[in-house]
């Protein structure tokens, strides 16, 4: 009997999808399949982030828009300043 590539080819893959197929089954069937965890959750207000550490006498400043954030640096011993660029990225 002869058994040309493509149908071995064929036979794994049709061994990976019923082994997929059955983990995912067998992992509903028992409890311990978690759909859905570990999702991005929705960000608190930035009224929430500022006020959250209020009462610990810390300030939180939640930005809420895309911009840049510039600041300057320590002077050097010359007096010369450096230019910080950030960009905000918000995921």
């Amino acid at each position: 009997m002869k058994l040309n590539f493509e149908k071995a080819l064929l036979y794994i893959a049709g061994a990976l999808v019923s082994v997929i197929v059955l983990g995912t089954v067998i992992g509903f069937v028992t409890g311990k399949a978690h759909p859905a965890y570990g999702l991005r959750r929705a960000d608190p207000s930035p009224s929430a982030v500022t006020s959250a550490n209020k009462n610990e006498g810390i300030e939180v400043d939640a930005f809420t828009e895309i911009g840049e954030l510039r600041a300057g640096s320590k002077p050097s011993e010359n007096g010369d300043l450096c230019s910080i660029s950030i960009k905000v990225w918000f995921s």
